[in-house]
């Protein structure tokens, strides 16, 4: 992907997270995404890469897994007796 590429990919992302269409903003997007793609344009992929499947399916597992994990930890927490004696409220 080339610069101009790199500049449209900021240019969305600027207007996403700054959320303001005015003339001042937009120009000050312009300026940084200038500044940006240059350094940036190399980080982004040449054609169509597809990732593999195999470390996907481990990773779709392993954040199943965590929040399971994290789920029975809160309910833990919430459920054990002693836990209010244990918590100290926030005046």
């Amino acid at each position: 992907m080339g610069l101009s590429g790199t500049l449209a990919i900021l240019c969305v992302f600027w207007i996403v997270l700054s959320g303001r269409l005015g003339h001042f903003h937009l120009s000050l997007g312009i300026i940084a995404r200038a500044i940006a793609a240059h350094p940036s344009h190399d980080l982004l992929p040449e054609g169509k890469r597809r990732p593999k499947r195999h470390k996907h399916k481990s990773y779709r597992l392993f954040t199943i897994y965590q929040i399971l994990v994290a789920g029975v930890h809160v309910t833990y927490v919430v459920l054990y007796p002693r836990m209010s004696m244990l918590m100290q409220p926030i005046p």
